[in-house]
């Protein structure tokens, strides 16, 4: 199953239209909306969007508000009802309430609650735009034990910048896909399972994928020949096996 996984905060968010690579999502208060239409478009009705929130950030933008100026604000009810209402109508919409405090006791409670909803393969988005201050750190944390234990698999972990906005009315901003640095998680097991043991199915497993090498500074050439490596050394620790 595919989910997209994200964070409503309770911020007086502004209207913006999100970007990614020259495409532009409508235009919305909440980053998750754009994220749905730029990067969900393969979702079908048995997928789902899990919205961890806290009791004030459903009162002040789940439902709509007043604003500071004292002007009407969309809630993200409305927002997604607007966008593609038949998410609602289907139930592929879940809220999961967490506590706003933030210590070691809730910080593993809100880690299991995250786990929880993350089943055995489930393809992940994850999105950290609007998450507690800690939560980068944390999510890492999840997705590295999720993908161990689950076999699930992260196909995008992603922020909206809206700190880089332009001075458009409403103004654009770029959402940022950090998926491959989490990569540095797969090759730091995997270089740490060589040393340990000679076994280089794991490396050699990355190499072969299509997002399995860094492309940054690396040629063609280059990532070839750490290919080849790796065939020979998978290949050389079966023969001593």
């Amino acid at each position: 199953m595919k989910k997209l996984i994200t964070f409503l905060g309770n911020t007086e968010y502004k209207n913006c239209i999100y970007t990614y690579k020259g495409r532009k999502a409508t235009e919305s208060r909440f980053v998750q909306t754009a994220i749905y239409e730029l990067f969900c478009q393969d979702f079908t009705s048995e997928d789902k969007i899990i919205i961890f929130l806290t009791e004030e950030a459903e009162n002040k933008n789940w439902n709509d508000s007043k604003g500071r100026n004292g002007e009407v604000l969309e809630g993200m009810e409305n927002a997604w009802k607007r966008i593609n209402s038949e998410l609602l109508e289907r139930n592929q919409i879940k809220k999961v309430q967490i506590s706003s405090r933030q210590n070691e006791d809730h910080n593993w409670k809100l880690f299991g609650q995250i786990l929880d909803e993350i089943q055995d393969e489930d393809e992940i988005i994850f999105d950290i735009t609007n998450g507690f201050r800690s939560f980068p750190i944390l999510a890492l944390i999840i997705l590295n034990y999720a993908r161990i234990l689950k076999k699930a698999s992260l196909k995008r972990l992603l922020y909206g910048c809206f700190e880089m906005k332009d001075k458009g009315t409403p103004p654009t901003a770029p959402i940022i896909d950090l998926t491959k640095m989490v990569l540095l998680f797969n090759w730091t097991h995997g270089v740490d399972s060589y040393i340990q043991t000679g076994n280089a199915s794991v490396i050699r497993s990355l190499t072969n994928e299509k997002n399995g090498s860094f492309k940054i500074g690396v040629t063609h050439e280059e990532s070839e020949a750490l290919k080849k490596l790796a065939d020979c050394s998978h290949e050389f620790h079966q023969i001593m096996q």
